[in-house]
């Protein structure tokens, strides 16, 4: 295997591929300075780090961007409701609110995000039901 990954993706083509790169960002000067620090024993760490590093800060980003969804959906949908009120979007975030009624009077339907589905095709909404006004005639599953 590695002999395949070799023949087939042989180091010149590695340096050609990052000289090119390199070469948009740095001066020739500072692609020696990068190469003799890369050769010093923090640089080969940094270089071991790089990968798990990159990995950290992804799951860590992740991290911050799933604790702070529900907040973002319902400052979205607010701001989304105040710059396009022409589009009658009528999508009122209702965190915490039981199962909607399942009355044909009603004049609401009741979106769920997590699952992309109307109630009452699905039953549960951990994070809130969106209340929307109707355009046409009853939600599609």
């Amino acid at each position: 295997m590695t002999r395949v990954l070799r023949e087939v993706f042989p180091q010149s083509f590695w340096e050609d591929t990052y000289v090119d790169m390199l070469s948009k960002h740095v001066s020739v000067k500072d692609a020696g300075e990068l190469l003799a620090f890369y050769g010093t024993p923090l640089g080969q760490k940094t270089l071991r780090l790089a990968a798990l590093l990159t990995a950290e800060a992804d799951d860590a980003s992740q991290g911050v961007l799933k604790a702070r969804e529900n907040e973002f959906r319902q400052r979205f949908v607010a701001e989304f409701q105040k710059e396009f009120p022409e589009l009658n979007a009528g999508v009122l975030a209702q965190q915490g609110q039981p199962v909607p009624p399942l009355s044909s009077a009603s004049s609401f339907w009741y979106y769920c995000a997590d699952a992309k589905m109307y109630y009452p095709y699905v039953r549960q909404c951990p994070t809130g039901w969106l209340k929307v006004v109707p355009k046409t005639g009853p939600p599609r599953q």
